[in-house]
C-alpha cells in the first residue's frame, strides 16, 4: 500500500516522480529506501487498463537522475500500455478457456469410466486423482451416506496419512462439516 505502484492500483491514473527525494508521498516509505540505494532518482508508473477498464497491470519505469517524461513520450507509452493490457486480457480469457474446456473434457471421461466400468470403485481413486490434479489440491475425501447407520462412510481419499483415514472413516451427518454438506445437500467452503 505504500509504493507508487500501490498508489497507481488504488487511485487509478498514472503516477510521475520527477524526483524521488522531493515526493511527499514517498517520504517513509520501502520504496524510497530501495531507490536510495539501488541509485533510482525518478520513476513513473503507467496502469495496464484493457479496453474493459480492467486493471490488469502496471508499467513502471525508472531513472537515475531527476527525469520528467515528455507528453509525447507519455501518449506512446500509454499506447504500449493499452496494448500490453489487451494483449494480457486476451491471454487471460483464452486460459480461462482452454481450463474450461479441460474440465469438460475431464468430466465427460470421468463419466464415461464410470458408466463403462463393472465395478465403479475401482476406477474411484484414479479418477479422484486426476481431479485431485487438475484442481491443484492436496487431499480429497469421497463419502457416501450409509443409511442405516445415518452416517458417512468414506468411500475413497487421498493425501492424507493412513492413521488418519481410520480415524475419518465414519463420519456423523450433524456434527461433522462433509455430513453437514451431505444434509443440506450445499457446497461448504472454508477458506481459512
Amino acid at each position: 500500500a505504500g509504493t507508487r505502484c500501490g498508489r497507481t492500483v488504488r487511485t487509478g491514473p498514472r503516477v510521475i516522480v520527477d524526483d524521488v527525494e522531493q515526493c511527499e508521498f514517498m517520504v517513509g516509505t520501502e520504496d524510497l529506501a530501495v531507490f536510495r540505494q539501488t541509485g533510482i532518482r525518478s520513476c513513473q508508473t503507467t496502469p495496464l487498463l484493457s479496453r474493459s477498464g480492467t486493471l490488469v497491470g502496471m508499467i513502471s519505469r525508472h531513472w537515475r537522475v531527476p527525469h520528467r517524461a515528455s507528453e509525447r513520450d507519455l501518449s506512446l507509452l500509454d499506447i504500449l500500455a493499452r496494448q500490453t493490457a489487451d494483449f494480457i486480457e486476451r491471454q487471460q480469457a483464452e486460459d480461462s478457456l482452454r481450463k474450461s474446456e479441460e474440465r469438460l473434457r475431464l468430466l465427460a471421461e470421468t463419466s464415461e469410466v464410470l458408466l463403462r466400468s463393472e465395478s465403479p470403485q475401482t476406477v474411484v481413486y484414479a479418477l479422484c486423482r486426476r481431479v485431485m490434479a487438475f484442481l491443484d489440491c492436496d487431499a480429497f475425501f469421497n463419502y457416501l451416506i450409509h443409511p442405516s447407520a445415518g452416517r458417512l462412510r468414506l468411500n475413497a481419499c487421498a493425501g492424507i496419512p493412513e492413521e488418519e483415514v481410520r480415524r475419518i472413516e465414519w463420519l456423523n451427518l450433524v456434527e461433522d462439516l462433509s455430513g453437514c454438506a451431505a444434509l443440506e445437500g450445499n457446497r461448504i467452503v472454508v477458506e481459512h
